[in-house]
């Protein structure tokens, strides 16, 4: 008997890594990578994947539960909890140094070792078939419960960061491409007891979506006429506003992990290609010559943040970002295609905070109306040669800027 597909699942029940030289205050070794249990799914595993496989030559792809896709595969993750102990994160970024300067000195000297002795040969231009270079059709489905990092070092946890409810949907198919993705909340927390500030960041509001992103592509036929009504490429973006609260310990803690990930490699002659460099220039030419059409729905929330003057100060400045919107505006010329970008509510003051961090009173030191920007993009420059490709009009009236002699202490 033939057959035609290929349906399996995989699933992984647990996963951990200890460190074997740290000792925690449990007299336990340090467990770097844990999973987060629910008590109503203790059983649960911790990876599931399922998959679906099939090809055209099925007899039945074009129906359920095929749906004309060759590759169908779903992956749920549950909460994996990950214990960044810097003492034993440095410990480990040594090794990995290490050992990677060592593989790089061994692969120059093997590399130096052969150009001696290579021998030029002639290249051989293998001939490919159009059909088979074309992408498999596909749909790719993630959802990941959460994941939680804990920061900190043998004596104290520095910062708590947790991530809620991402999900990821990936689509390919004849008529379109899209993709999707979103996740509910995303704070930072200091578990010091002892601290002025616990929420480092939080989100405003009682949004059930922190971030949402839809992006779709549509693949129309090549014999296909375009009315003015169709377009090419559809995207949307939203995220909710976020309060953060900017201190220098955990900037200089950032910058720290950072330098701790700098890998010393030895330095080699890399010959320079001008060619392979793909510079936005050239990737916004190519997109204007292909005449896509865009539509635009793009919101955004920027963050306020709130930088004290001291970890434990209860004045300090806040900046609000406001809000960023990028909307695509439907005009009567078909040859025109125009974007509105929109910002507003941008303001700095100076502020003094509760004990409840609320705010007592504040002195504007900036605030700006709304700034406008108009950009025309021309779809089709060989029919109207006259016409300038892009044209950007931006128009701002007010910016209001105070600054008195006290505010430098800020």
């Amino acid at each position: 008997m033939k057959t035609y597909d290929i349906n399996f699942d995989a699933s992984l029940a647990d996963l951990s890594i200890v460190h074997e030289q740290f000792i925690t205050s449990d007299n336990e070794r340090l467990r770097l990578i844990a999973i987060e249990r629910y008590p109503d799914r203790e059983d649960a595993p911790w990876i599931n994947i399922h998959g679906l496989l099939t090809s055209p030559v099925n007899p039945l792809f074009t129906s359920p539960p095929y749906n004309s896709l060759e590759n169908q595969v779903r992956v749920h993750i549950g909460k994996p909890v990950l214990i960044l102990q810097l003492e034993a994160l440095s410990s480990i970024v040594q090794f990995k140094n290490d050992l990677m300067e060592k593989i790089c000195r061994e692969q120059h000297h093997v590399s130096t070792k052969r150009s001696v002795n290579k021998r030029t040969a002639p290249k051989q231009v293998v001939k490919q078939d159009p059909s088979s270079s074309s992408m498999p059709t596909f749909q790719f489905e993630a959802n990941l419960d959460g994941l939680r990092a804990i920061i900190g070092s043998e004596h104290s946890q520095i910062l708590d960061i947790q991530i809620q409810g991402l999900h990821a949907y990936v689509l390919n198919s004849i008529e379109k491409t899209m993709a999707n993705l979103f996740f509910t909340s995303f704070y930072v927390v200091d578990p010091n007891p002892k601290a002025r500030f616990h929420k480092i960041i939080s989100q405003l509001g009682n949004e059930k979506q922190l971030l949402r992103f839809d992006f779709c592509l549509f693949n129309y036929p090549k014999k296909y006429e375009k009315t003015l009504d169709d377009i090419d490429c559809d995207i949307k973006l939203q995220l909710t506003k976020m309060n953060l609260i900017l201190l220098y310990k955990h900037i200089d803690l950032i910058l720290n992990m950072i330098n701790m990930f700098q890998t010393k490699s030895i330095e080699q002659k890399v010959p320079s290609n001008q060619t392979e460099t793909s510079t936005i220039s050239e990737t916004m030419a190519k997109f204007q010559e292909q005449a896509r059409k865009l539509r635009l729905d793009v919101v955004l929330n920027a963050p306020s943040i709130f930088i004290p003057i001291s970890s434990y100060s209860n004045e300090g400045l806040f900046i609000d970002l406001g809000q960023l919107t990028i909307r695509t505006q439907v005009i009567d010329d078909s040859f025109i295609e125009e974007q509105v970008i929109t910002m507003n509510n941008l303001l700095i003051s100076r502020v003094k905070l509760s004990k409840t961090n609320e705010i007592l009173g504040d002195i504007s030191l900036l605030e700006c109306v709304e700034l406008s920007i108009l950009i025309d993009r021309l779809l089709h420059p060989d029919k109207a040669p006259h016409q300038s490709q892009i044209s950007i009009k931006a128009y701002w009236d007010t910016i209001q800027f105070i600054l008195a002699k006290n505010d430098y202490a800020c």
